[in-house]
């Protein structure tokens, strides 16, 4: 065991040291300190918000489970949504229908539910008004401190509990019992710990988003609070438009693994996705112009990673801790920020941080809103895997609808046909069209609704504790059972087949060309020291990394591959390229004293 030599001192030993100053980490240092924990929040950022991004598009449970919530409308700018579209763009552009929908308030169980469906805000504003709470509760922070090592220290707490030494930028030592991992998919805490340091490609995706200006008042003439746009496409994955108080984001993103097979660019992607005409109505509507570009992994897991130890917990992006549908991540970070106080408050008083002590953790995370998400992980990453995350359905995606609405809601033919002659031939077709494209993920709920018809009439009997054993081993079969009896009656109908249409290969429809100059508007404090090492020697020359760099910091030359001599200028630190190399060729380490990519919008 390596430990270090160095003596500590009241000014560097605190109760617990929490590593990143996003959501998560700002949570825990807000309730840890609250309740009278001595907390260090380190931020390798030159200020608060400048290393984060994302669509951020709070969800109304940040207001019901956090009591501080309740200030930011009043302190920080924002723009609420209650009205959101999903539209579906086929291979030749054409936006072929969409679907909007607002709060419901028959069915929202609180008051911000039924008033809001997200309230629209940049990280840099969100960030940086959280870091201000935190300080007033008296947390420490800490900004341009890159933690570039952590051991267990020579020195004990009172002489009995064991402590771990923080580096910070290779030359700063803090020290405490607890560590708390709120750095991002590639965490430094978790690499320390001895935890998995790269992810599979096919639980990460990169995502790449400009962020354009706007005049809050064109918003709100043209869009008003129907600010959430989603966009389904046959040349691209799901796209985002998310309005904030004066600007707007514009992105999209995929799995690693699905850039590196198709052998495409996030920015070639991104480019077809600006070229799509619904998208530009939007810029131009709203006079947009594009001011900042970001790239960041998020992982896309259906069961979070490790989240303790001894000595530490983690948090957030670091331990996969996002929703497995749609990716909301800053609510989930809030709430294992408030966990993870909690926990060490109780191991503080026990004067115990064992991986038994600290486990309680990882049952708040289980059994809290979190865990519940993770109870149809599997079924959530099936279907976003089938459906969102495949292009290669939009054949029958894009046109699935508008054949729906037109077969019930046309005016080429008299309604009572529509209605009397066509509705069952026609729901016929589109079962048939629907079903064998989800009927792995169909089953599921379609088993559940069975289940629950027979625990009815199982506890009527008073059998149902005998019988539930029973059900939940032998649910696996009433799967099959379902897909093949709905198999065997699909088949039997003799309704017309659709014929879907045979798309050119994806890489063929993309533009060859980006035209939007991404390096112009990506904004970077050149580091000190390269971010990325490129060890020619284990290189394979296979290309991953020429395909996944957005910013085209890599070039393949006569099948020889290198990397950008001034790379340091441009690179938005995503770690793409660390992660797709399949030959651990590419190394990455994070900039030190604050350097590097500075998000202002993010």
């Amino acid at each position: 065991m390596d430990v270090t030599r160095l003596t500590m001192n009241v000014d560097s030993v605190f109760d617990i040291i929490v590593v990143g100053a996003g959501p998560a980490g700002l949570s825990c240092g807000i309730h840890a300190a609250e309740k009278g924990l001595k907390v260090l929040v380190l931020e390798r950022a030159e200020a608060i918000g400048d290393k984060n991004s994302s669509g951020c598009a709070l969800s109304p449970k940040c207001w019901r489970d956090f009591l501080f919530m309740s200030r930011l409308i009043d302190e920080v700018p924002h723009r609420a949504t209650t009205l959101a579209t999903m539209h579906f763009i086929d291979d030749q552009r054409r936006e072929t229908s969409s679907i909007s929908y607002s709060a419901s308030k028959r069915f929202a169980a609180y008051q911000a539910a039924k008033d809001f469906l997200t309230m629209n805000v940049y990280r840099k504003d969100l960030d940086t008004w959280l870091e201000k709470l935190a300080r007033e509760k008296g947390a420490i922070i800490k900004t341009s401190a890159t933690v570039t090592a952590i051991k267990p220290a020579a020195e004990k707490v009172d002489g009995t509990i064991p402590c771990k030494d923080v580096e910070v930028n290779e030359s700063v030592h803090y020290f405490a019992p607890l560590i708390i991992g709120s750095d991002g998919v590639f965490s430094q805490v978790c690499k320390s710990e001895g935890l998995q340091e790269k992810w599979r490609n096919n639980d990460l995706a990169l995502m790449v988003t400009i962020d354009y200006q706007a005049a809050p008042s064109r918003i709100d003439e043209f869009y008003g609070d129907a600010t959430l746009h989603y966009f389904y496409g046959a040349n691209f994955p799901i796209g985002y438009v998310f309005f904030n108080h004066d600007g707007f984001h514009v992105g999209l993103g995929h799995y690693i693994s699905w850039f590196t097979s198709h052998k495409i660019s996030p920015s070639r992607v991104l480019e077809e996705f600006l070229s799509t005409p619904s998208v530009q109505r939007i810029i131009k509507i709203v006079e947009g112009k594009p001011r900042e570009f970001q790239a960041h992994c998020v992982p896309f897991v259906s069961s979070p990673r490790q989240t303790h130890g001894d000595g530490f917990l983690v948090l957030g992006d670091a331990a996969g801790l996002i929703c497995p549908l749609e990716a909301e991540g800053v609510y989930y970070a809030m709430v294992a920020g408030k966990s993870a106080a909690e926990v060490a408050v109780e191991a503080r008083a026990a004067r115990d941080y064992s991986y038994t002590r600290l486990s309680k953790y990882g049952r708040l995370i289980k059994d809290g809103p979190i865990g519940r998400e993770f109870i149809s992980g599997e079924m959530w990453k099936e279907f976003i895997d089938t459906v969102p995350f495949n292009v290669g359905a939009s054949g029958w995606v894009n046109q699935l609808l508008p054949d729906a609405l037109f077969a019930a809601l046309n005016v080429s033919e008299p309604h009572s046909e529509t209605v009397d002659k066509r509705a069952h031939e026609r729901g016929m077709v589109l079962a048939r069209i629907i079903y064998p494209k989800v009927k792995k993920i169909a089953s599921k709920p379609l088993v559940s609704v069975l289940d629950e018809f027979l625990m009815h009439y199982l506890d009527k009997l008073n059998i149902s504790v005998l019988m539930k054993p029973l059900l939940e081993s032998t649910r696996g079969m009433r799967e099959k059972i379902i897909q093949q009896v709905l198999d065997d009656w699909l088949s039997a109908k003799k309704t017309s087949e659709n014929i879907e249409p045979a798309l050119q290969p994806l890489s063929e429809r993309l533009p060859q060309q980006i035209h939007v100059d991404l390096r112009a508007i990506t904004h970077v404090k050149k580091s000190s020291r390269p971010i990325i090492t490129h060890v020619e020697h284990r290189c394979t020359n296979c290309g991953s990394c020429t395909m996944i760099c957005p910013e085209g910091l890599w070039h393949n030359e006569n099948g020889h591959v290198s990397l950008e001599r001034d790379h340091e200028s441009w690179c938005t630190e995503c770690g793409g390229c660390f992660q797709a190399c399949p030959a651990s060729a590419i190394l990455m380490q994070l900039p030190l004293h604050g350097e590097g990519v500075k998000y202002m919008q993010g």
